[in-house]
């Protein structure tokens, strides 16, 4: 994730630099917007962000808003839901938003989906290793004995 300002310029992207284990892939994200992003801080289930924008903004999310201020007061809106998006418009000008995304049920199956597979990755690798060491460990005492 980028966050480009104006003007000409090459991007290269790198492989996949995330830790493991990080709950990175939950966080809300901005996907697109035709404004002028100035600032902004994502987290998995609120976001804010300052944009400014000649006419309505467009901003394309990851996932669909559930609650959303704009300059400290709530803002009627609709989520458009697009192919692999939600987007949502917002008044030109230069505004702050706050937005929620997702409710406490997805969220909270989010995580544990993320937290069980990974258990079971962990689970699946520690008995691959555990049998590993059986079958060598009886190697060695069917040798010892032959």
């Amino acid at each position: 994730m980028f966050l480009i300002p104006a003007g000409a310029h090459t991007v290269e992207a790198g492989g996949d630099q995330s830790p493991a284990f990080s709950t990175h892939e939950l966080d809300s994200r901005i996907l697109s917007i035709n404004g002028n992003l100035l600032s902004v801080v994502q987290g998995i289930r609120t976001m804010s962000f300052t944009y400014e924008s000649a006419t309505r903004a467009l901003v394309a999310l990851n996932r669909e808003a559930t609650a959303l201020d704009v300059d400290g007061e709530a803002y009627p809106f609709t989520a458009l839901r697009g192919n692999d998006c939600f987007t949502i418009m917002l008044p030109p000008g230069k505004h702050t938003v706050r937005l929620v995304v997702g409710d406490v049920v997805s969220y909270g199956v989010s995580l544990t989906s993320f937290w069980s597979s990974n258990a079971i990755a962990v689970f699946g690798s520690v008995a691959v290793l555990m049998l590993l060491a059986m079958y060598v460990a009886l190697k060695i005492v069917k040798r010892r004995y032959a």
